[in-house]
């Protein structure tokens, strides 16, 4: 659950098994297969993913193969997550897409982000409207773009998030949990 789908091929290296590949596919964002596909929104990517499964008990995209796994998150449409977990709150939806947007600038620019908006739709709310496009850019260029954070604080973040992300699922789940009824 750590590696947060840091999936990346190797410099020079085309092929898909042995050591081409450091992560985990059923995480990888698109963009992961681009020269320049690797920020922070792929984490978020990530995220997405994990709060998808974490809800539903599969992932969003199944392949027998790493190349079809990454081609999935590529080419197919985010699923429907109430097609799999009928009781969750519509409004889960929309959580989903925005995280697992396909374009980085249309993805929740921070896990913060993701985060709120899940709270706020297990509690009964709604997806929150702030804009998505270009936060993140402009959080980069006010902090000073060619600085960059060591990987190891990029983790150290991803798993506090996930951790409070486990935590409120796992306080709201009981919520949606079929009532035992007395015969």
């Amino acid at each position: 659950m750590s590696d947060f789908g840091l999936v990346k091929i190797a410099e020079g290296d085309g092929n898909l098994t042995g050591s081409g590949i450091v992560g985990t596919p059923a995480y990888m964002a698109p963009e992961m297969t681009t020269k320049s596909g690797v920020t922070p929104l792929i984490d978020v990517y990530a995220i997405g993913v994990t709060v998808y499964q974490m809800l539903t008990g599969v992932a969003p995209y199944m392949s027998d193969t790493p190349m079809g796994a990454m081609m999935a998150h590529m080419t197919e449409p985010v699923p429907n997550i109430l097609e799999s977990k009928a009781d969750l709150p519509e409004g889960i939806q929309a959580v989903i897409d925005r995280g697992m947007a396909k374009d980085p600038m249309q993805r929740y620019q921070t896990a913060g982000d993701l985060a709120s908006d899940l709270v706020a739709v297990l509690a009964g709310g709604e997806v929150s409207s702030r804009p998505a496009t270009g936060t993140y850019k402009a959080v980069r260029a006010k902090a000073g773009a060619g600085k960059k954070m060591p990987v190891w604080v990029w983790g150290a973040a991803g798993v506090a998030v996930l951790a409070v992300l486990g935590g409120v699922i796992a306080a709201v789940s009981g919520s949606f949990a079929a009532t035992p009824t007395e015969e």
